[in-house]
């Protein structure tokens, strides 16, 4: 009993909510946290199910997940939120005679963590914002330059193409237009009488209001009908203004619409154009100030005083503190006497010696910004950022630093770089494995893929070829597991590149559609292709990359088809300049179509709209996450159209360059016109399997076949007999394939073999495996495992090369 109370004591006093449960959901125990949350008792909730005591939806779904424990035996962790809250849950399975007995459960709020880290984010972006404002206020010349700058800043993070800045002339009380881009009104007259109440205009409800204000067309419109708001120009569908305030006195106001799309700006947008419109305000106020300053010291003096940013002024040949702000003194706890009575040097940390170089640096405007750690008082040393440039004072220049306090800043980043380090090193380790896995995992199926074609092509009756053709089909499935899995992996690490080159998108189409007819004429589905009118034939891109994208989105429509055709278009659309093209594909078909609850996540990692033990339809729910990862690497979209029972039709645009057709070629013969002959080849593989299969490929297909184990057992024999190509395997002992190539094409010792077709093989699918080779000299590069028709395709071609 004395234990027992122990462990009760032990789980009270823990911060997470944590359950021991029956496999049927019975409470055996629960700690006080959990009792809490349910405003009840521990002993009370003893011996009852825990879902009756949960919101109908909430206890579906955890009973949902609970159950899917005790079926499988596995631990499993899920996030879910109630009442606001973002709890992350933990369920340990318990197993007693191989079956899951009870469940010990786990939750914890996390939702501080979550909202911090996006605080955090959204935080940091703030700042890199402010500080290009500030960047840009440093360097503009005058203000229009500036207000130019703010624009192009808007552009770029908010897509604010519609922009205009209005400033409040107090004397002639009219709000002036100073900057303006607008696609719906060329000009915009000054609005007088604002401080009239009676005035509507739409530019003075934020200055009025002293808030922001969000606006629809609809809402516009009604307001205009009622009398109450006035337009001038075309009305838009979304029109966003906030009030500019300078030590909360209105200054103007800062607005964005647009006339096409009323979504265009999400809340993250405009919470960012609120939260810089102070940051703008102090910049236009300040750029005004610079502008004024040698005719009105009076306002230099309010601006310096009153800014909330840290402020010196400093003789940059002595160092010496000439004036500070109250912000200033209030920073570092000096009076504005003390203050003066300092020297730069007393309170940065640096040496004197590189004191002076960096007010060197910004006197000469060769930098502007700089960090530092800067002494307080009361001996506090604290992070800073320093914006230092040159500026004139009554015929002498002088510097003014403007200090922000980044001290808990730089201990955020500090936290982020070491967890960023930590996440690359794991993605590198990943990476390395992944592709160890895939080359140990290639290496044995190509044997068994080889093994199972060279028995394909000997004299079998149809009983024993129709297994070996089951064999072979496994065998390309799982193949295309793993490409998936490592396709998949490198999208999310950012390490898969595109590469561009020209390629035909008639034969690009033909061949996806070919690969696929012997599915569709076996369940009777017409599958078609067309390409319309106008559309340009030749383009660059990656050709290998869209092909596969077309290959997962027809192959699905293949399995998911049962009858009626699929169809697959292509046509071109105006691109983003003169020589580009907006390709657009639909792939269409009249399969089982897609739930629409489940349009939104199918394309997502690992999801399946049937993932029941039970279904019909088999695949790992990798191939449209990989499409969707693949088109948004080629800034391209992609879109669904799904009815249920009625089919499905799934449309990409991607942008692509338009290449000119290739040069007509009279004598080219077609790959099924040339005859390859018998041929005497080397095959370089360490492998004992995959020498064996290979052999009897090639022996298979008349040639005659002399092995070697490793790139010097190669050079050895080279040295001795005459061969007409070699086949290469990369990765071996003694001496790798690349090295043997590389010795081939350029040591004296085999000059009269030089030029001899070597072909790679290799078990690495990665393209900076397949450039390697070909840097080294090799003349073709085929993957393992390899198909026989393949390895006779590249053999032909480098026989029959020129």
């Amino acid at each position: 009993m004395d234990a027992e109370k122990n462990i009760k004591v032990l789980l009270d006093a823990n911060t997470q909510s944590i359950l021991l449960l029956e496999n049927d959901g019975t409470v055996i125990h629960v700690n006080r946290i959990v009792a809490d949350i349910l405003k009840t008792t521990p002993e009370s909730l003893t011996g009852k199910n825990i879902f009756d005591y949960l919101p109908p939806e909430l206890a579906a779904y955890r009973k949902h997940m609970f159950d899917n424990v005790v079926k499988s035996g596995e631990p499993i962790k899920f996030q879910d939120t109630r009442e606001g809250r973002i709890i992350l849950h933990s369920h340990y399975p318990i197993i007693e005679n191989d079956k899951v007995s009870r469940v010990a459960i786990y939750a914890e709020d996390i939702t501080e963590v979550i909202n911090k880290e996006r605080e955090l984010a959204h935080s940091k972006h703030l700042q890199s914002v402010l500080y290009e404002i500030i960047c840009q206020f440093n360097s503009a010349k005058d203000l229009n330059e500036l207000m130019q700058s703010i624009h192009e800043i808007m552009l770029k993070e908010l897509k604010a193409k519609n922009f205009f800045i209005a400033l409040i002339d107090q004397e002639q009380e009219e709000l002036v237009f100073t900057y303006c881009v607008d696609e719906g009104i060329s000009e915009y007259p000054p609005i007088q009488n604002i401080f009239d109440p009676d005035n509507n205009r739409i530019s003075l409800l934020p200055i009025k209001n002293n808030e922001i204000v969000q606006l629809t067309r609809q809402e516009i419109i009604k307001s205009v009908e009622h009398g109450s708001l006035e337009v001038m120009g075309r009305i838009p569908e979304i029109w966003i203004g906030v009030p500019m305030r300078v030590r909360n006195t209105p200054i103007g106001v800062l607005v964005i619409q647009d006339y096409e799309n009323s979504d265009i700006f999400c809340e993250e947008d405009i919470q960012l154009f609120s939260a810089c419109s102070h940051q703008i305000a102090l910049a236009i106020e300040r750029k005004k100030y610079d502008l004024a300053i040698r005719e009105s010291e009076e306002q230099y003096r309010a601006l310096f005083e009153n800014n909330h940013s840290v402020m010196l002024i400093i003789n940059p040949q002595t160092g010496k503190i000439l004036d500070a702000n109250t912000a200033a003194t209030e920073f570092y706890g000096y009076s504005h006497t003390e203050l003066q009575a300092k020297n730069i040097f007393d309170i940065n940390v640096l040496s004197r010696a590189e004191v002076i170089s960096n007010m060197s640096e910004a006197h000469k405007a060769d930098r502007t910004n700089f960090i530092f750690q800067h002494r307080c008082k009361n001996g506090d040393i604290k992070d800073v950022e320093v914006f230092s440039g040159p500026f004139n004072h009554n015929g002498k220049t002088l510097l003014i630093s403007i200090i922000h306090d980044i001290t808990k800043r730089l201990k955020n980043e500090k936290e982020l770089s070491a967890a960023k380090e930590s996440a690359i090193r794991a993605n590198k380790t990943k990476d390395e494995f992944l592709a160890n896995i895939s080359h140990e995992i290639r290496t044995p199926l190509n044997g068994v893929m080889g093994m199972l074609q060279v028995m394909n092509s000997a004299k079998l009756n149809q009983e024993h070829r129709n297994c070996i053709s089951v064999a072979l089909q496994s065998s390309r499935n799982l193949l295309r597991v793993l490409d998936d899995i490592l396709d998949l992996s490198k999208v999310e690490m950012g390490t898969l590149d595109l590469f561009e080159d020209k390629f035909s998108l008639n034969k690009l189409l033909e061949e996806s559609i070919n690969l696929f007819k012997p599915q569709a004429e076996k369940k009777e589905v017409d599958l078609s292709y067309s390409i319309f009118p106008e559309t340009e034939s030749y383009y660059f891109g990656d050709e290998g990359r869209i092909r596969q994208i077309l290959f997962n989105l027809i192959g699905n429509s293949i399995k998911f088809t049962d009858h009626g055709e699929i169809r697959v278009e292509a046509r071109a659309g105006p691109g983003t300049c003169q020589d580009k093209n907006n390709l657009h594909f639909t792939v269409s078909d009249t399969g089982i179509g897609i739930p629409e609850d489940y349009q939104e996540r199918i394309f997502d990692s690992f999801t399946q709209v049937d993932g029941s033990l039970s279904r019909r339809y088999k695949g790992a729910g990798l191939g449209l996450a990989i499409v969707k990862r693949l088109i948004e690497l080629m800034e391209g979209s992609i879109k669904i159209e799904s009815s249920l029972h009625h089919g499905t039709t799934i449309s990409f645009t991607i942008s692509l360059r338009i290449a000119d057709p290739p040069e007509p070629n009279q004598n080219k013969k077609s790959d099924s016109m040339i005859e390859t002959p018998i041929l005497h080849i080397l095959l370089v593989e360490d492998e004992p399997v995959n020498r064996m299969m290979a052999r009897k490929l090639l022996e298979r297909m008349g040639h005659k076949v002399t092995c070697a184990e490793n790139g010097a057992h190669c050079l050895e024999i080279l040295s001795e007999g005459v061969f007409d190509t070699i086949l290469m395997d990369i990765q071996m002992p003694i001496m790798d394939g690349l090295e043997a190539t590389r010795t081939i094409r350029t040591s004296n010792s085999f000059i009269n073999v030089r030029d001899i077709p070597i072909i790679a093989l290799s078990a690495h699918a990665n393209k900076e495996s397949r450039y390697s080779a070909l840097e080294a000299g090799v003349n073709g590069y085929l993957c393992k495992p390899f198909e026989m028709k393949d390895l006779e395709k590249i053999i032909a071609g480098t026989a029959h090369r020129d």
